[in-house]
């Protein structure tokens, strides 16, 4: 236990309202009506930790602060046990982005690019301090929540969370965590269902005589059949009054995708 000589009862009972003691991460603070408050502000693990303990009037103590202290303290311990090798304590889910994104680069992974603004822009800034192992369910709900008030689509949102989950997968199979400490669902997308179309069946959508059409072409592709209306492309978007159609070559004949 701390030897206390500060925070003993002949200072405290000298206090003036307003004025406090601090002492070994406790603090007392002289209240009008000749009552006190006890409070608790220190760091376990890196971690700032600040609670009101209670007042004098409540049957507060000092010792009910060294208690409420050694608890977490002994919290911390146990949770240090459940780390990987070689790790003293949790890094910050700030740490654990990076880290990843630098493991992506010297192994030249998927989409590192969009993953890393993703990480910068939004999941950081919202996530970013506690332990990486210490978020939760929670609050991913509350991320999600947020997202969606800032006027986020649902589909952008998902692939955010997409990102979460590949940087919490990453991490365990390289052994940084030992599980991924939340559980999330994703927002359901409506699925937008493709059509195939051969050459002959482009040339029949195109004699129909859309009006007011443009084509913008992304490749030089050119089309099996010639057609006065089609400009030679692979893919492109075709606009026209009754909506837009995305179109490019797959295996067989011309995909059409009809966009929202």
């Amino acid at each position: 236990m701390a030897t206390f000589v500060r925070l003993v009862k002949a200072a405290l009972h000298s206090l003036a309202p307003g004025e406090r003691i601090s002492e070994h991460g406790i603090c007392y603070e002289r209240l009008p009506g000749n009552d006190g408050r006890y409070s608790i502000q220190l760091r376990i693990d890196g971690q700032k930790v600040h609670r009101v303990i209670g007042k004098e009037s409540e049957g507060a103590s000092r010792q009910n602060a060294e208690a409420v202290i050694e608890r977490l303290k002994t919290e911390a311990r146990e949770h240090r046990l459940q780390l990987p090798k070689a790790r003293k304590s949790a890094i910050s889910f700030k740490e654990l982005s990076s880290q990843y994104l630098e493991r992506l680069r010297q192994i030249n992974g998927k989409n590192t690019k969009r993953k890393e603004e993703q990480l910068r822009l939004h999941l950081i800034p919202f996530l970013g301090t506690p332990p990486c192992d210490r978020i939760s369910s929670f609050d991913i709900e509350r991320y999600k929540a947020h997202r969606q008030r800032s006027g986020s689509a649902l589909a952008t949102i998902n692939r955010e969370l997409a990102t979460l989950s590949h940087l919490y997968s990453c991490a365990k199979s390289w052994e940084w965590i030992k599980e991924r400490p939340f559980q999330f669902k994703k927002f359901p997308e409506v699925v937008t269902r493709t059509t195939y179309l051969t050459p002959d069946q482009c040339r029949a959508l195109l004699d129909e005589g859309i009006p007011n059409f443009t084509c913008l072409s992304a490749s030089a592709w050119r089309l099996e059949c010639e057609h006065p209306r089609f400009s030679p492309s692979a893919s492109g978007i075709l606009i026209c009054q009754t909506g837009a159609f995305f179109f490019n070559r797959p295996r067989r004949g011309l995909e059409i995708s009809r966009l929202a």
